[in-house]
Parts: C-alpha cells; structure tokens; sequence
C-alpha cells in the first residue's frame, strides 16, 4: 500500500468510518475480470454489471495525453476537449446515462445520482460475500434541528465516502443492472430550499424555513462529502440544489381568495419576488454553503423567478452565482426543467438560452436534441459548449476519475466501509440531537420501564417510512417488483420499527388503531377511513400504564412527495380520531404522541400529554426515539424546531405567493409571520429537554460596538439544574427595532427576529459550560429593498435563548451604515 493510501486510510479510521483490522491488504480494485480485445483491454468489477468506474482504462487510450496525470491539468482538460466531436461533447453534456466514448477510453458516466442524506446507490457486496448498504440517515430537517455542525460535517464525510467506495466497486444505483445508472464520483445533495410552506411536498428533503441554519447545514456537509480541499483528489463532488424559489409541486388554491380554484405546477410556475426577499429568503443559503465549502456542482430548479426560468437565467447562474459568488463548479438542470421552461416547443432555443444563462448539463434531452442546430442557427457558440464540457471535465479530472488507479487514494477503500457500525452509530446520534420535545406535561417523560406501555398508531411499525426518500437501498434482500419503488418495493428487513425499539425495554400492548384496505400499500394505511380498529387501540390504553402513539404522514401520492403538495396540514385518515378517541378512553394515563413527517402537521386536536417531533428518523431513528421516551443514559439530547408548526388555518395562506416579508398572505417564517392566519402552535428555535436549564451571562456585556472591521464578544453561562445528564442549545438572535435603527426608507422590512448562531453543549447533572458568540457585522446585517445587505447605524439588540425560558439580550451600537453586500442582479 502507498503512503498516500495509508494516510488516507488511517484518517478514514480515526473518523470511525472503517475498523484499523480493515485497513490492511486493501485491494487496488474489488476482484477484477477482463472483457474485451488485448487491443481495448478494460478492468471491470466481478458483478458482471458492464460499465468501468473510471477513464482512461482502455490500453490504446490509456496513453493519450488526458490520461497522463503528469501533465498540467489545463493540458489535459484541453486536449480531452480537442479531441471530441461536436456530438460527443453534446452527449458529455447530458447528467444521466451519458453516452460512453469507446475510441478516448470514457466509460458511460451517470452525473445523476442523489446523496441528500445517504449515499444513492444500491448495496455493494465485499469481499466477505456479505451485502453492505448505504446509511441512510435522518433527513435534513432534523439534522438542522440537531444545530451540531460537527455532526453535519461527519454526516458528509460518511456518505462521500460511501459514494466514492460505490464507483470503486461498480456500484449502481439501480437494481436493473439493464438500465446502466453507474456511481460516479459526484452527487446531488444537500438540498437547500427554504421550508416556507409546510404543504410543499419536498419538506422532507430540505433543513429549515431559515436560510441561516440551512446555508450553515449545506457548507457543513458538502465539506464532509468533498473531503479535504488541500488533497490532491476530492472525495466527491457535491451540488447544491435546486437554486432557486422552488416551493411548490402541485397546489390548488382552496383557500377562498381571489385566486380560489387556480391550479399550479412545478413546471413553469414563476414567483413574483422582491429583491429584499431574493436575497435574504432564496439566495442566502447558496451564499453561505459556496462561501464556506466552495460546492463544485449546482442543480437549477423547476422554478422561474419573476418570469426566467431559473436554469435560463443568466443573472442567477452567472452574474450572481459566479461572478458575484465565486462559484466554481458546474450547473446540471433539475430533470425535464427545460423540457418545461420557457420555450418547451422550441429545444433550439430553450438549449440556447440554458447554455448561454450557464448551465452545463441537462438532466433531460433538450440539449440532446437541441443544441447542434442552436448552434448551426448561431443561438449559442461551440465556445460555449467547449466552456461547459471544459469544466465538467475538469471537475472529474480534480475526483481522480481520469487517473491511474494506483494513484487514487480512496481506491483503497472496501465495502465493508459501507454502512459500518461507526456510521450507525453516527445515524443514531444524529437522530438522538434531532429529535424536538415539544410538550412534557404531566411527567408523562420519560417513560418508566416498569409499567405497561400501550403502543399504538399506523407508524408504530414503520420501517421504510423512517428513510423517507430520496435513497435507493437500505436494506440487503430481494426487489419487490409488485410495487413501484415510491410505494415501498425497497426490503426494509434491517430496520428496526419503533414499537420492536420499545419492546426491547419494557412490556409493550400493540394496536394500529387503523384498519388498512387491501389495496393499500403498507405506507398508505394512514389515509385509511375506515375506524374498525380504533377499538382494539382503545382497549390496549385502558389496560396500560402509559401510552406512545405514532402518526404522520407519508410519501405517496395524497401525502407529501416530490410532486404533490398537500391540501391541509393536519393528519390524514382517522388519526386524529384515534387520538381523541384514546385520550377520551385513558384520561388518566399518560399520552405521548410522536409524530413522523417533513412538513409540519398542525397538532391543534393532539390532546397529548406529551408530544414528540421526530422528522424521518433515519436507520437508526426507532432506537433512538425509544431512548430518548424512556430517558435513558445518553439519549437527553433533544433539538430545536428548524420550522414553525403552524395551526390549521394556515391553509388559507395563499402558497402561490412566494413572498416572505410583504404584507397579508406574503408573509412567512419566523422572521415575518403575524399570526394572521391563526398564532403559532410551536415556534421555530423550541424544543424541551428532560431538565431544566439555565441561562445567564457570565460577565454582563458592557458596551459593545461593531463596525465591517470590528467585532464583539458576549459569553454567558449554561447551567444544568436537572438530575441527569442531558444536551442544550443556545441560538444567537438579532432583534432589530426600527426605533433604534436610522434607516431612512420606512418601507424596507425588517425582521422580528433572525437566527445568527448557535452552539450546542453536553452537561452532566449540575454542570455548567460558558459560550462564547462573536457579534460581527454579519451578525446585524438587515437587508434594503434592493437586496443588499447593509449594517444600518444605531441600537441593535442581540438576544441568546434556549428557544423556551429565559433569554438574555443586549444592546450593540454600530456609528455609522455601511453597505457589506450588493445584490448582483
């Protein structure tokens, strides 16, 4: 093994991602065969699956300048490029089942593969014989309800490296070996649209309605993914999606307004959007995660803005992403967009106008069909397509892709290190930090292990619905073919369901309480009507000592998926009933109620004692959800909302309108929200523990001041009251009010409050810990009505809290305004 293996090795194992035993007698490559003439010779994965992981394996291309990885990487990339044909580089720029070129030793190459919160390929076979799948963690909402960036970062690395051991191995991302989907070595992910909807029906896959928080997750976790920027190969490539304002699938408006009965698509819907909203709702996040993890790839939405299609949009891909932002990677389309922009009749123009705005690939065919003859028309240039292939060639070029394998420092690396116990270990640990306590009355937590536990609800025994989606295997076994992959075809043997979690540690009585149909798929039973079993649930709460609960939603159609919006927030089928039928049954008996889902679901009707925010908890979410239920050593970690949970009269709350900060139906999120559609019934930045904390400051800040070149520092300390061990969370607010602030133009928005940091600590029974936040300019930053960011002069407030109790705020003066940021638009 080289030293370089070694290091990298070594490193993997400090990280826990593989065992010290593993590391030695790593194979170059996992049990080669050879198909082929002497002449075309290539290594190929003994799984019989007919793709190559990499280029320049074929002898007679092997020798060509591209493949010589002594040569400037400039030289190289060019003299790839100078070899293709004007077809070849239009098929290179397609993002999946990208066309091989046999003659230049390019394997067909797959960009389109997703790695949102586990690694998207199937399950890899080592050389123990032993399936080893992905670890599909909990989704990116409770990750940022964790406010652990550590773990964000891990999280990356872990699924960066799993995606990497994937293309090493041949792995594929789908089962059908036919349909030629191979790994590669770059992924889609993280997802960092705003949560400004709870109907949207990709809640699941995004962090938060705060643009802070999720940038903060984004750059966390595309480090972790890309791995070490100072080495000579990254470890994948990662992309941010989908840039941006996309909120929206499929909604008709119900909600009695002046656009009552108007129906809505992804495809073609144009926002109408301030600048001051741009910037500090649609913008921020993409700004945080490229300022701060330099993403090399990007993914434009469905979406339109103001009328352009996002992936036609020169001022959103070039002027600000690139020029403004400093982006460097390439922009790949989200799938069928331009077959659904602006000129869908036209491909000519529509692959004219994409390639010209600065998108690279097409998730599509537009480009396929379209390009040569914008070309030919002189819509566009063959400069700018050589540009686009240069770079994504490039970007391959930096993963190694076109280097010898002996060269490559995570070439080394096995299955085994694929789904290994450090990263369950890691899947349950984030799932313990993300879990939101967001009622504890009556002592109903922790659960005693002692007394009887009636578990009961459609979810108690998910299994499936805890990976949500966006994952394609979990678990080893046989495909159900029956079924379509949304409907739960994925075997799901590995997974543990809540109620087994909670058997594990005491007497359990199940009930589902719902009566499933036939013809429902297991993770449809939920939106059954049919009551008949509402009874037996009823009779196993009277006979218990305390009661657990799952509901939620699903990912199927009538539920939230890629695709559908939900109508209403609340729970679906006879949930609802069954929980007041229960609580109606057992006044007496202690009631929690754990809900799954993405969007939030309105609890108005939940007459629970206790009520539990468990997001899609991932592999290990069943585990860690009965941990923490009965309070056990280590698992009182507990997160903070990274939504609001709004009541049901928030469905009249028109969601065409993608306005945050502009008056009536516009407004949204913690920031800008004004009860007018009914009060919040949780917060955003709430969350419980089983303890009490408290929160004071150290040394009482005395007269801070800030400038663009000089910062503050507040500390306060954090005290655990409590008799167990247990994790809080501190958030740094700015609390700006107009009355202290010279802002001249009135009409500028200004946010009741907004998120600017947060820290999280673990305290044994009566410790305490200090924390430290420094106040920059970027703390008070506002935003103006032209979307720039500007640090106005006067008072502003900074304010720590825990998200419930007591907080502690004090004033900062900054002497004069300066603008820190232009909007580039």
């Amino acid at each position: 093994m080289n030293t370089l293996v070694l290091s990298i090795a070594l490193a993997m194992t400090t990280l826990g991602l593989i065992t010290a035993s593993s590391v030695a007698g790593f194979p170059k490559r996992m049990h080669p065969t050879v198909f082929g003439s002497t002449e075309n010779t290539v290594l190929v994965p003994a799984n019989n699956i007919n793709i190559t992981a990499h280029a320049c394996l074929l002898t007679n291309a092997s020798k060509l300048p591209f493949c010589n990885s002594s040569l400037p990487r400039s030289e190289r990339v060019a003299d790839l490029v100078s070899r293709l044909t004007t077809q070849e580089k239009i098929c290179l720029m397609g993002s999946i089942n990208t066309c091989s070129v046999p003659r230049l030793g390019l394997p067909v190459y797959n960009w389109g593969v997703e790695d949102l919160h586990g690694a998207g390929t199937q399950c890899l076979i080592g050389a123990d014989g032993k399936s080893h799948c992905p670890t599909i963690f909990p989704t990116l909402a409770m990750m940022a309800a964790s406010m652990n960036t550590t773990a964000w970062e891990r999280i990356g690395t872990v699924i960066g490296t799993e995606m990497r051991v994937a293309n090493n191995v041949g792995g594929t991302r789908d089962r059908d070996p036919g349909r030629n989907r191979p790994i590669g070595v770059n992924g889609w992910g993280p997802n960092l649209n705003i949560a400004r909807d709870p109907r949207w029906g990709r809640n699941s896959e995004v962090p938060s309605e705060d643009a802070f928080l999720a940038g903060m997750v984004g750059a966390a976790m595309t480090r972790g993914i890309q791995g070490d920027p100072s080495a000579k190969y990254r470890l994948c490539l990662g992309a941010l999606k989908h840039v941006t304002a996309y909120s929206l699938e499929n909604w008709k408006d119900d909600t009695g307004g002046p656009r009552d009965g108007t129906k809505y698509s992804r495809f073609g819907f144009s926002g109408n959007i301030s600048l001051h909203d741009l910037a500090e709702t649609y913008l921020d996040q993409y700004r945080i995660a490229i300022r701060d993890s330099n993403p090399l790839g990007m993914m434009c939405s469905y979406s339109a803005i103001n009328g352009t299609a996002s992936c036609e949009n020169p001022k959103l891909l070039t002027k600000w992403a690139r020029e403004s932002q400093g982006f460097q990677g390439n922009v790949v389309t989200d799938c069928g967009a331009l077959s659904m922009s602006s000129e869908p009749s036209d491909v000519s123009k529509s692959s004219a106008d994409a390639l010209n705005a600065g998108t690279d690939l097409n998730c599509g065919s537009t480009y396929e069909h379209g390009l040569q003859n914008a070309v030919s028309s002189g819509q566009t240039t063959m400069a700018a397509i050589d540009a686009s292939v240069t770079l994504s060639m490039g970007l391959l070029m930096d993963a190694g892709y076109f280097d010898p394998l002996e060269d490559q420092p995570y070439a080394a690396i096995p299955p085994e290190a694929v789904g290994s116990a450090a990263s369950h270990a890691l899947a349950r640990e984030t799932a313990l930090q993300g879990l939101v306590l967001l009622r504890n009355e009556r002592q109903a937590l922790p659960l005693q292990a002692s007394k009887t536990t009636a578990v009961l609800g459609p979810l108690a025994n998910a299994t499936l619905e805890l990976a949500s989606r966006y994952y394609d295997a979990v678990c080893p076994g046989p495909l159900n073919t029956s079924l379509h992959w949304l409907n739960g075809e994925r075997p799901s043997g590995c997974i543990v369901s809540p109620v087994a979690a909670l058997a594990q540690r005491g007497t359990v009585l199940h009930e589902s309480g719902v009566v499933c149909p036939d013809e429902y798929p297991a993770n449809r039973c939920i939106e059954s009507t049919d009551t008949g079993g509402i009874a037996a649930a009823v009779a196993a709460a009277q006979k218990a000592d305390q009661i657990v609960m799952f509901v939620g939603l699903h990912h199927s159609h009538g539920g939230e998926t890629e695709g559908t919006d939900r109508q209403d927030l609340t729970l679906h089928g006879v949930q609802n009933e069954l929980i007041e039928a229960v609580r109606k049954a057992a006044p007496s008996t202690p009631l929690v109620v754990v809900v799954m889902n993405g969007g939030a679901v309105a609890m108005d009707y939940f007459q629970a004692d206790a009520v539990v925010e468990s997001f899609y908890a991932g592999i290990e979410g069943a585990d860690a959800i009965a941990c923490s239920l009965y309070g056990e050593a280590g698992c009182n970690r507990w997160g903070k909302l990274p939504m609001t949970i709004y009541p049901e009269t928030f469905v009249k709350n028109d969601m065409a309108n993608m306005g945050v900060s502009t008056g009536g139906s516009g407004m949204r999120t913690y920031k800008y929200y004004t009860d007018e559609f009914g009060a919040p019934l949780f917060p955003f930045g709430h969350g419980l523990s089983l303890n009490t904390y408290a929160l004071e400051w150290t040394t009482p800040p005395a007269s801070l001041v800030v400038s663009p070149t000089t910062n503050a520092t507040i500390t306060a300390t954090v005290t655990n009251l409590g008799a167990r061990e247990g994790d809080e969370v501190v958030m740094l607010y700015h609390v700006p009010d107009r009355a202290y602030l010279r802002i001249d133009d009135t009409s500028i928005p200004l946010p009741r409050a907004r998120l600017a940091g947060f820290e999280r600590v673990h305290l044994a029974a009566g410790e305490h810990a200090v924390i430290t936040f420094t106040i920059t300019a970027e703390t008070l930053e506002l935003f103006d009505n032209a979307g720039n960011a500007v640090l106005y002069s006067g008072k502003h407030t900074v304010q720590l809290s825990r998200g419930h109790g007591d907080t502690v705020s004090t004033p900062v003066d900054v002497h004069a305004t300066t603008t820190l940021r232009t909007l580039e638009w």
